[in-house]
C-alpha cells in the first residue's frame, strides 16, 4: 500500500486510521493498533508500586528515557492510555503521589502528533 499520507484519526480505544492516497490515485484507509502514552518519573520503588496499581487497568512498561534534554536515560513508567485519557490519568497519578512523588510527561502532546513522531512521519509522507 505505497502512497501519500493524507490524514490520521483515532478510532475507538486503541486504533488509528490512516488515510493514504495510493500512487494509482485511489484513497484507502488502513487501521493500526496504537494507543497514546504518558511517562512517569519517580523513584524506582514508587514507580513499581504505581505500576502494580495501574496494571490492572492500563498497559504499562518500564522503559529508558531522557527526562531532561541531554541527560542520560533513566527508568520511567510508560502507560498506554485511551484517546482523550491522558490528562485524567496524569491527574490521578499526581494525586496518588500527593503532587510530590511523580513527574508526568507527554500529557500535553496531542495524540496524533505523538503518533507521527513515534513513526517519524509527517503530513503527505510517502509510506509503504
Amino acid at each position: 500500500m505505497r502512497g501519500y499520507l493524507l490524514d490520521i484519526n483515532p478510532s475507538g480505544r486503541d486504533e488509528v486510521i490512516l488515510w493514504v492516497k495510493r500512487l494509482d490515485g485511489r484513497v484507502v484507509s488502513h487501521q493500526i493498533k496504537w494507543m497514546p502514552r504518558i511517562y512517569v518519573h519517580g523513584s524506582l520503588e514508587n514507580l513499581v508500586k504505581l505500576g502494580r496499581l495501574l496494571s490492572q487497568r492500563y498497559l504499562i512498561d518500564f522503559v529508558e528515557r531522557s527526562v531532561k534534554p541531554g541527560s542520560p536515560p533513566e527508568t520511567v513508567l510508560e502507560i498506554r492510555v485511551p484517546f482523550r485519557g491522558k490528562k485524567r490519568v496524569a491527574n490521578l497519578i499526581l494525586d496518588l503521589g500527593n503532587h510530590q512523588l511523580f513527574k508526568v510527561y507527554n500529557v500535553d502532546l496531542p495524540s496524533m502528533q505523538e503518533f507521527l513522531y513515534q513513526y517519524e512521519l509527517h503530513p503527505t509522507a510517502l509510506i509503504d
